[in-house]
């Protein structure tokens, strides 16, 4: 009498090990595996450029006023239309009617420097990480929106100096690393996790 047929094609012991990923063919890369996260890398390289160029932006000038360079840590005050740049503090400006007061603004800037490299590390070691691809993306957008403003206070400045002032290349620089923060952060939302293969029984 001929042996009993299983009910019902049963998998190797092999293939229902936990942590079986599928055939060599669709195996999950080592930091999947090891992570459960897909990588961020280019997401991650782009938030600590986007550090870099803040940081650097922060130091460069931002204005040269009658020979005399401002930036990041200088003091700049606008009233009445009218806007200047100073290396040094004018008390109780701020409390003149229809008065804008930005005391060492670069003091800001230089935390988003250290938040963007926090994003950046966290994405490069962990992989992507939603939460802070969103935080991310909202710094960036804030800052661009913040360096925005700056770039505008300093236009004001030479306007209002006529031939005596001059644009330097810190805002430009601030304001690029809020466009490639964003960039980062949307590259690192857009990171997917690879699709694996299930395993299919062997053909009769």
């Amino acid at each position: 009498m001929p042996p009993s047929q299983p009910a019902a094609w049963q998998a190797p012991a092999t293939w229902a090990q936990p942590g079986w990923a599928g055939p060599p063919g669709n195996a999950l890369p080592a930091h999947l595996a090891a992570t459960g996260r897909p990588r961020a890398l280019a997401g991650g390289v782009l938030l600590l450029a986007a550090a870099g160029i803040l940081l650097l932006g922060t130091f460069l000038p931002w204005l040269t006023v009658r020979g005399e360079s401002m930036n990041g840590f200088s003091n700049y005050y606008c009233a009445g239309g009218e806007c200047t740049a100073t290396n040094r503090a004018i008390p109780g400006f701020g409390d003149r009617s229809n008065s804008v007061s930005l005391e060492n603004p670069g003091v800001f800037t230089l935390v988003g420097v250290v938040v963007l490299a926090v994003f950046g590390i966290v994405l490069l070691a962990v992989g992507r990480v939603v939460t802070i691809a969103v935080l991310a993306l909202i710094c960036s957008g804030v800052g661009l929106l913040i360096a925005a403003g700056l770039w505008v206070v300093a236009n004001r400045v030479v306007d209002s100096f006529s031939l005596d002032a001059e644009l330097g290349a810190g805002p430009p620089l601030v304001a690029l690393s809020g466009v490639v923060g964003l960039i980062g952060a949307i590259v690192a939302l857009a990171q997917r996790t690879p699709r694996t293969v299930e395993p299919s029984g062997p053909v009769a």
